[in-house]
């Protein structure tokens, strides 16, 4: 398996521009693009799921792969799965700029739910031990990603 990650800039309409302001970046998501094709990640309205490729065209997207992660790729995946059904955190995104716990189970907004099953499978993109949010440009700048 070779487990991709895919940003994206535009396909949340206002809701990705106000992401995109509040972290200075172009990019307003990101979730895996599964073994079948479909993509699966944490989306308002569809918390976290299997979805088809977005029909209208995305402005951007790059599309990467984790470096030394292949070892991990299985773990990670079944962690993801397993967060399959759970609610968006919509209070995580309104607390955006507020101390809190991004990686409590439950409830995952995209970056929060792809941060956390990196680290639980043992090969963090970061270090989550400094940060109380995750945002998509946050992973993005991770050192361990090499685009596809």
């Amino acid at each position: 398996m070779s487990l991709i990650l895919r940003f994206s800039g535009d396909g949340l309409g206002v809701a990705s521009k106000v992401i995109q302001w509040a972290t200075w970046s172009w990019c307003s998501h990101v979730e895996f693009e599964a073994p079948d094709g479909r993509l699966f990640g944490a989306i308002p309205g569809g918390g976290t799921s299997y979805r088809s490729v977005p029909k209208v065209p995305e402005r951007r997207v790059e599309r990467y792969r984790v470096i030394g992660g292949e070892k991990f790729e299985d773990a990670v995946w079944k962690n993801a799965l397993s967060q399959e059904k759970c609610p968006y955190d919509w209070t995580g995104v309104i607390g955006f700029g507020m101390h809190r716990d991004w990686a409590e189970e439950g409830d995952w907004f995209c970056s929060e739910l792809v941060a956390w099953a990196y680290q639980v499978a043992g090969y963090p993109l970061l270090r989550a031990d400094h940060a109380w949010r995750v945002s998509p440009r946050d992973l993005l700048m991770s050192p361990l990603l090499e685009e596809v």
